[in-house]
């Protein structure tokens, strides 16, 4: 799922699909950097946050880790959640998609 998506907002689209079925597991691919918007769709559902500029390679990966229930997340969007953290007491929530 793209986070720009015309007339309605991606993340939108994610808590609605999550709400209809909540075992549908949906990643984030986009061209969106910022850690706002990685937490914006994580805490609607998202299972995994990557950059449209990955390698065939790591999509492939991406998909069998979310299939698998996993959550990953770039480490550079990562690391940008993790400096905010400083800023804003972390949600338990939150820690379990870091992790």
């Amino acid at each position: 799922m793209d986070i720009r998506i015309p007339k309605i907002d991606g993340i939108e689209i994610i808590s609605r699909i999550r709400r209809e079925a909540p075992q549908a597991r949906v990643f984030i691919l986009t061209t969106v950097t910022g850690d706002v918007q990685a937490l914006r769709a994580f805490r609607a559902g998202a299972a995994g946050y990557l950059l449209k500029d990955v390698l065939r390679m790591d999509l492939t990966e991406t998909i069998r880790v979310v299939h698998a229930g996993g959550r990953p997340i770039l480490p550079e969007i990562a690391q940008q959640i993790a400096e905010r953290a400083a800023d804003d007491p972390i949600t338990p929530r939150e820690l379990d998609v870091l992790w």
